[in-house]
């Protein structure tokens, strides 16, 4: 997933409807979208509410968490493409 990275926003789009990866990579791709969208809406909207921003810092480890969590709560449902799933996010992160 490392030498796939892309910021354009049509490339994303196509990487999502046409991955060509294994269904773990396909699922932290997809959900790793939902969660950043998410978390930016969510930032946004406590903005328009008058709260204090977070941090970039802060919205990424919401984030991280938030796919760490979804990836936990699958773990074990009879989901056996995502069995490896936890290895594979904390393998793609780079750190």
């Amino acid at each position: 997933m490392k030498d796939r990275y892309t910021a354009d926003w049509n490339d994303l789009i196509e990487m999502i409807a046409n991955p060509g990866f294994n269904p773990t990579e396909t699922f932290l791709i997809k959900y790793s979208l939902q969660a950043t969208v998410h978390t930016i809406w969510r930032e946004r909207n406590s903005r328009s509410h008058g709260e204090q921003p977070h941090d970039v810092a802060c919205l990424i480890t919401f984030i991280y968490k938030a796919i760490r969590l979804k990836l936990h709560s699958v773990k074990g449902k009879g989901h056996k493409h995502l069995a490896e799933g936890l290895m594979a996010w904390f393998g793609s992160r780079g750190e």
